[in-house]
């Protein structure tokens, strides 16, 4: 059995991917307009690639409990 729902597992990746694109777009002006430094630009952006990171393991985790199989396996 799934601990986690996979429809949203990937539903909340998604929305992380699209807030890292925004984000990407916004902490520039934002860096140049003196409102977010660089470096806490920085750091939010490895802590949501971090959050994606670990959404796609365990995305990728939940389908080979839910498949039974492993696909590093031959």
């Amino acid at each position: 059995m799934s601990r986690f729902d996979q429809t949203k597992l990937k539903v909340a990746l998604l929305e992380l991917m699209r807030e890292r694109k925004v984000r990407t777009r916004y902490y520039p002006k934002a860096i140049s307009e003196g409102k977010l430094s660089q470096a806490e630009a920085q750091r939010r952006l490895e802590a949501l690639n971090y959050a994606i990171e670990v959404l796609m393991a365990l995305t990728q985790q939940e389908e080979v409990t839910t498949n039974g199989s492993h696909s590093n396996l031959p």
